[in-house]
C-alpha cells in the first residue's frame, strides 16, 4: 500500500469518529511500520538470517529515512505538531 492511500485510510479513520461519536473526547493516532520487512521478506525461505543494520544506519534505506527528523517535520497536525511516529521489529524470523 502506497504511503499517501496509508495516510488517506487514516484520515478517514479519524473523520468518521469524530463526525460520528456521540460524546466527546480525544483520538490518540499513533503511525506505525513494522520496518523489519522493508529490505525484503521472503515466507518461503528461512536462511536464518538477521535483520539488516543499514536499513536504520544507511541515510539510503527507507528505516533511516522515516526515522529521520526532517521527513517527520513535513507532515504536521492541526497544532502544528511534527508527525510522531513508532516502530518495531518482528522478535522471530518467519
Amino acid at each position: 500500500m502506497s504511503f499517501k492511500k496509508t495516510i488517506a485510510i487514516i484520515l478517514a479513520i479519524v473523520l468518521f469518529t469524530f463526525v460520528f461519536s456521540q460524546q466527546k473526547g480525544i483520538v490518540y493516532l499513533v503511525p506505525g511500520s513494522d520496518t523489519s520487512i522493508w529490505d525484503g521478506l521472503d515466507v518461503n525461505r528461512y536462511d536464518g538470517r538477521l535483520y539488516n543494520a543499514a536499513l536504520y544506519a544507511d541515510p539510503a534505506m527507507n528505516g533511516h529515512t522515516v526515522m529521520d527528523t526532517s521527513f517527520r517535520n513535513q507532515f504536521r497536525d492541526s497544532f502544528s505538531t511534527p508527525m510522531k511516529m513508532t516502530w518495531w521489529m518482528m522478535a522471530g524470523n518467519v
